[in-house]
């Protein structure tokens, strides 16, 4: 829950408290100066205002209250803005954003600026992956990819792909044998970093419409694609160069994540189900289920805990995937987060650190 205070005035008067300028409540006497309410949660930033009203008016300003007062309220820490991306590098324990054309590090303890790197065109286009086995990060511009050994952010390996008309990457992959799988205008794509070339390019056939960047993943080992829709699967084996689909069917799906650390382990949520499926993406087969409140759409799994972040667009929950059990949830309802070494990231440029939860 949410506590809201203030002092009492000296006068008979009355209060009305907004929040999020269309939520209001009003108090009888001026000894409420108190108000308690379901916490606004992750991710988001509510404004108040509280306004003060002699007893002997009538009506209350339909606007501006010129004697009020208004504060904002937020959980957590503003680290960038622009609806920023993150990566994380747990070699290094490390997070990746960026503000404006600024690459940035950050301590993911403390979330102090270790470095920066500025890069032309990276305001929209950033998209952060790190592999799992060694401390290098790649970011991507409107027409570059930058691949850094580490956190020093020098001497990148610059990779040019061709940019097309989407605003921003659905998908973007780090491997860790040293591929790039992104998607870009309808295709997904797969760069070989040491070569610098493009060694696989498809159309995909069905394109995500809803949550692109959670319906499109690519396995560590780049061996395995898997591309789902409401109108079903798509799921390739990687080999010299070519993809090949090994299963489709025509369920409808809301998200797709391959197991950093294992994979051989497809994470999937069907629609219509509150349910999150664990396949072997090899011959498809079932290993186990996950049973959550609600129907969901994965954010990623924490290359730390191997916790999975579902979010099911009013609360995110984190999922324990061996013992089946929901480890922590919250209020949030922005539509794209991480979850990284006990710490969570959103999309609106805020972080929060949740280790007391565990």
């Amino acid at each position: 829950s949410l506590r809201i205070f203030w002092d009492k005035t000296n006068y008979n008067a009355k209060y009305r408290l907004i929040w999020d300028y269309d939520s209001i409540y009003y108090f009888n006497s001026n000894n409420d100066t108190t108000f308690t309410m379901e916490h606004i949660g992750f991710g988001k930033r509510s404004n108040f205002e509280l306004c003060t009203k002699s007893i002997y008016i009538d009506e209350w300003p339909t606007s501006y209250c010129n004697t009020g007062n208004s504060q904002y309220y937020s959980t957590g820490t503003h680290i960038a803005g622009n609806f920023p991306e993150f990566g994380y590098n747990h070699q290094e324990e490390v997070f990746y954003t960026n503000t404006y054309d600024d690459m940035e590090c950050y301590d993911i303890s403390t979330f102090n600026l270790i470095n920066s790197v500025n890069l032309e065109d990276l305001i929209y286009k950033g998209n952060y992956s790190c592999p799992t086995n060694s401390s290098k990060v790649a970011t991507t511009t409107n027409q570059d990819i930058y691949i850094f050994d580490d956190k020093n952010l020098v001497n990148p390996n610059i990779i040019q792909y061709t940019n097309g008309k989407t605003f921003g990457l659905d998908h973007f992959l780090l491997t860790d044998n040293d591929y790039v799988a992104l998607t870009n205008g309808g295709y997904y794509k797969l760069f070989n970093i040491e070569t610098q070339n493009e060694v696989l390019n498809f159309e995909i056939e069905d394109y995500p419409y809803y949550s692109k960047w959670a319906c499109i993943t690519t396995s560590q080992d780049a061996k395995f694609a898997c591309i789902v829709t409401m109108n079903g699967i798509h799921l390739y084996n990687i080999e010299s160069g070519t993809a090949t689909l090994v299963h489709n069917d025509t369920r409808a799906y809301r998200s797709a994540y391959f197991n950093p650390y294992n994979p051989n382990e497809l994470f999937l949520t069907p629609d219509g189900s509150s349910v999150i499926e664990k396949r072997n993406p090899n011959d498809f087969s079932l290993v186990s289920e996950l049973n959550l409140p609600s129907q969901t759409v994965i954010q990623n799994i924490d290359p730390v805990t191997g916790y999975i972040l579902v979010t099911d667009y009013s609360k995110i929950y984190i999922v324990d995937p061996v013992n089946n059990e929901i480890k922590f949830s919250m209020n949030a309802e922005s539509s794209k987060f991480r979850f990284y070494n006990y710490v969570l990231f959103s999309k609106s440029g805020y972080v929060l650190n949740i280790s007391d939860a565990f």
